[in-house]
């Protein structure tokens, strides 16, 4: 691939990689609003954090964003172990799908963040990736990209269905196509 479509490659890969990370915040929040029994916890917060959302009237609510939020900042492990202890809801059904994912993400922050150069926090979170220090993360065609991002998406539609059975969510069935 030349420059240009390695470039569109890597803001393709993070914005799929990106929708994940937006989906699973979703998920926790629409979990939370069914089963907010989940949220109690020996967490402190403020008491003005309480006087101001009661008085708003969306304590819950305020509770909820902080608790998604601060999942969002913390790392695939962390959100792993909170998915499978607090929720009883592993977000991968095999070790290969998480290290899978955990790899996308750390490809995903090394483009972000490091105009795609792997490092040494890369390569000590991820030992067997095949690029070397100093190397900038190369995907061979448009096609691998495609393929990256489907697995993601194949992961987010069972972990969906898995989460909306588990915590009774709404769902919104695929419109069939009219009979002829």
């Amino acid at each position: 691939m030349d420059e240009h479509t390695q470039f569109l490659g890597q803001m393709l890969f993070c914005r799929g990689v990106d929708s994940f990370l937006v989906y699973l915040s979703d998920l926790l929040t629409l979990i939370f609003a069914a089963e907010p029994n989940i949220l109690k916890s020996n967490e402190k917060v403020s008491i003005e954090f309480v006087v101001d959302h009661l008085r708003a009237g969306d304590l819950l609510s305020a509770i909820v964003e902080k608790k998604v939020t601060e999942l969002s900042y913390q790392g695939m492990e962390d959100v792993y172990r909170f998915f499978d202890e607090k929720l009883k809801l592993p977000l991968c059904k095999s070790p290969e799908d998480s290290r899978r994912v955990a790899l996308f993400n750390d490809i995903r922050n090394i483009i972000t963040h490091n105009r795609g150069i792997v490092n040494q926090i890369f390569k000590q979170k991820q030992p067997d990736h095949p690029a070397q220090l100093g190397a900038q993360i190369v995907f061979k065609d448009h096609s691998e990209v495609g393929e990256l991002i489907g697995s993601l998406i194949y992961l987010a539609r069972h972990l969906d269905a898995r989460a909306a059975t588990k915590f009774k969510l709404a769902t919104i069935l695929p419109r069939q196509p009219p009979e002829a």
